[in-house]
């Protein structure tokens, strides 16, 4: 390399977040009131059912990863949909934990029910790197695919790892996303 920097450009935007689903309904809600009296925020009224071909198929999905193909949803509705060279689009996601309200429900079972009744789904939907996964599958994203698990950073290291390198220049196009907090009751008491 030559010492130049090559050029990024963000060609679409995927939000879903407490203050809102979209990037208009988010950022009319980062300029609204804003969230208060509480540590920690969550989406309320989630649906998946839009994201997914059939209900069984949400419920194979963390929530993590349902929310992480809403997003890439969005992104790729305003940037349209990946075509060309496939092994040349990469997927990054970020995240602090992955799957933990899966893993959560599924130990609760385990107390009261029994081994025998645990989800035989269980790991591959707590897995941190299920939502990259599930978006690389989910588009035919056959490019290098990661994940970053940093907790609060996660999300921000996910885009700064998409930034072409010479080690990486054969990808040219990234999906970088990330969850920066889980959808769990125990959160904020292991947050503290």
């Amino acid at each position: 390399m030559d010492g130049r920097q090559r050029r990024v450009a963000v060609t679409g935007l995927g939000v879903v977040a407490p203050c809102g689903l979209g990037r208009e309904a988010y950022w009319q809600g980062l300029l609204g009131s804003g969230i208060s009296g509480s540590t920690s925020a969550t989406i309320t009224d989630w649906d998946p059912s839009p994201y997914f071909a059939n209900p069984k198929e949400a419920r194979r999905a963390d929530r993590v990863e349902q929310l992480a193909l809403a997003a890439a949803a969005e992104a790729f509705e305003q940037s349209g949909m990946p075509s060309g060279d496939l092994s040349r689009f990469g997927t990054i996601f970020g995240t602090g934990v992955g799957g933990i309200h899966t893993l959560e429900e599924q130990i609760e079972v385990r107390l009261t029910k029994g081994e025998r009744r645990v989800s035989p789904f269980l790991v591959p939907m707590m897995m941190a790197n299920a939502p990259g996964a599930a978006i690389s599958m989910r588009y035919g994203l056959t490019g290098p695919n990661w994940t970053v698990v940093t907790t609060c950073a996660a999300s921000t290291h996910s885009i700064g790892s998409a930034k072409p390198t010479d080690r990486l220049s054969a990808v040219m196009r990234w999906l970088p996303a990330g969850q920066a907090q889980p959808h769990s009751p125990q959160w904020p008491v292991l947050a503290t």
